[in-house]
């Protein structure tokens, strides 16, 4: 099999300053030790870590930026994603049934790319309803609550982007692999092992499955969230 097309670069723009203490290089347990004992944490500099975060939080091009290295990250492993469809299908094919390449990768790549959606959802979120945002951090100090959920159906259906049942599929396999399955070997709830979940159209579809085709359709919808977002 042909290894499949990989992720475009995301375009960024570049931030406003940020205010920073400085960053320190380390090159020994002692040196960070003693860092440790000489940046305990003063209060006087909480304004200045506020006003970092509400400017990280309310400019686009940071969650851009963070979806970028996360997408990074998934091309890194698409060689192996590959690899392990490819003995799979061997595998059907043959008489000799040799052992199978170990499949934990496939969960681990859909996770960064769900990483990456929720970055790039929230980026649009962000640019679209700053204000709103703004003024809830303001009050409260604290991460907006549009922007606390990781569901990317949920996040997808307060932005523009039209989602239909292939998008919606995606969207659900994507959130189970970025809540447990790319990076747990159970979830909190064992009911949500099933694997099932009741879409917008009211019917039961699995969320469980792994696509051999998983790269292409990956590519093209973070293309299309690109695209139709004006990410």
């Amino acid at each position: 099999m042909a290894q499949s097309g990989s992720f475009r670069s995301v375009r960024t723009v570049a931030p406003p300053p940020i205010a920073t203490i400085g960053l320190t290089v380390v090159d020994s347990p002692a040196t960070v030790e003693s860092m440790n004992h000489e940046r305990e944490r003063n209060p006087e500099w909480d304004p200045v870590f506020k006003s970092n975060y509400r400017t990280k939080l309310l400019f686009p091009s940071e969650w851009v930026r963070k979806a970028q290295g996360l997408l990074d990250s998934a091309k890194l492993l698409e060689p192996e994603v590959v690899a392990i469809w490819d003995s799979m299908r061997e595998w059907h094919k043959s008489k000799n049934k040799r052992s199978l390449k170990p499949d934990e990768l496939l969960s681990v790549h859909l996770m960064l790319v769900a990483f990456a959606i929720e970055n790039l959802f929230k980026a649009a979120l962000v640019r679209d309803g700053g204000n709103d945002l703004r003024q809830e951090f303001d009050s409260t100090g604290k991460l907006p609550r549009l922007l606390k959920t990781h569901d990317l159906f949920v996040l997808a259906t307060k932005t523009s982007l039209p989602i239909g049942t292939e998008e919606e599929d995606l969207l659900r396999r994507l959130t189970r692999a970025a809540i447990w399955a790319g990076r747990y070997a159970l979830p909190i709830d064992f009911s949500e092992i099933a694997g099932s979940e009741t879409f917008s159209d009211g019917k039961q579809w699995s969320v469980a499955y792994l696509g051999g085709n998983d790269i292409d359709r990956l590519r093209d919808f973070v293309e299309k969230i690109r695209r139709d977002l004006s990410l």
